[in-house]
């Protein structure tokens, strides 16, 4: 971390916590619970079950971020597992969001996301429901 942080513009640390799914099966993946846009963090601070770590967790990532705390449902449903790139020809920032997260979104959520993005949505329900994973972790995998 601390060689990350020699350059990063923003500082970053490191912290630890488990997170639960629904039928109480632990979630492996940070990308299924969070994910740091570029003005917000997306996060389902419910699947954190420990009081402390949750507490510690969103205390952290409200100093750089708005936070946008989403349900189980909008969890499991990928609404987590979004990636923010680039920005469109009128300079707003791109998100990547998969169809079946943004049609699980409460409409809290989805006002908050179209305020201050512009959101490509993409049908991705077979590698969803195959391999168990989404946007953000394909375009991870393919950069």
């Amino acid at each position: 971390m601390k060689e990350f942080n020699k350059y990063a513009i923003l500082k970053y640390s490191l912290f630890n916590f488990s997170s639960y799914d629904s039928d109480d099966k632990i979630i492996n993946h940070t990308n299924m619970v969070m994910s740091i846009l570029e003005k917000h963090v997306v996060v389902c601070l419910d699947a954190i079950r420990d009081k402390k770590d949750r507490k510690f967790v969103l205390d952290s990532l409200k100093e750089n971020r708005e936070v946008i705390n989403i349900t189980m449902k909008e969890m499991e449903n990928y609404g987590a597992n979004i990636i923010n790139i680039g920005r469109n020809s009128s300079n707003i920032p791109i998100l990547f969001v998969s169809q079946s997260a943004y049609d699980n979104y409460t409409e809290k959520t989805k006002s908050e996301l179209e305020k201050s993005y512009d959101l490509c949505l993409v049908n991705l329900q077979t590698i969803e429901k195959l391999k168990g994973e989404s946007v953000k972790s394909m375009i991870v995998e393919l950069s």
